[in-house]
C-alpha cells in the first residue's frame, strides 16, 4: 500500500477534508452537467428522495438531415485540397448549428448536436 503525499496527508487528517471534499465533489458535479439534459438536471434538483433504480418518462425527437446540394459542395470543396477537407466540416456544423439553435428557440428544448470531426 502507497502512503499518501504529505500534503494529502495534513488535508485529509485536518477538519477541512470534509470541506475540500465538498469543493471536489461540487467542481465535478459542475462539469458533468454539461452532458445532462435540462429535463435531468430539473428532476435531480428536486428536494424529492429518488430510490434507484430511477426512471422517469419524457417526450423526445430526433432530427435526421439531407443536405441538399452536399455533393457538389463537397466535391467542390476537395478540389481546393486539404484546405477544403478542412472547410467541409465546418460548413456543415455551421448549417446544422443554425437549425439547431432555431428548434431550441421554438421549441424550448434541449439540443445535441454531434458535429463532424476534422
Amino acid at each position: 500500500m502507497t502512503t499518501p503525499l504529505p500534503k494529502l496527508q495534513k488535508l485529509t487528517s485536518a477538519p477541512l477534508a470534509q470541506e475540500a471534499e465538498q469543493v471536489i465533489t461540487e467542481v465535478y458535479a459542475q462539469a458533468l452537467t454539461s452532458f445532462v439534459p435540462e429535463i435531468v438536471k430539473h428532476a435531480l434538483q428536486r428536494e424529492e428522495k429518488i430510490n434507484a433504480p430511477y426512471c422517469e418518462t419524457f417526450y423526445s425527437a430526433a432530427l435526421f438531415a439531407d443536405v441538399s446540394g452536399f455533393t457538389a459542395m463537397s466535391k467542390m470543396l476537395a478540389a481546393k485540397g486539404t484546405r477544403g477537407t478542412e472547410e467541409l466540416p465546418q460548413h456543415i456544423n455551421s448549417y446544422l448549428g443554425q437549425i439547431g439553435i432555431t428548434l431550441a428557440q421554438i421549441c424550448f428544448c434541449d439540443i445535441y448536436l454531434f458535429p463532424l470531426k476534422k
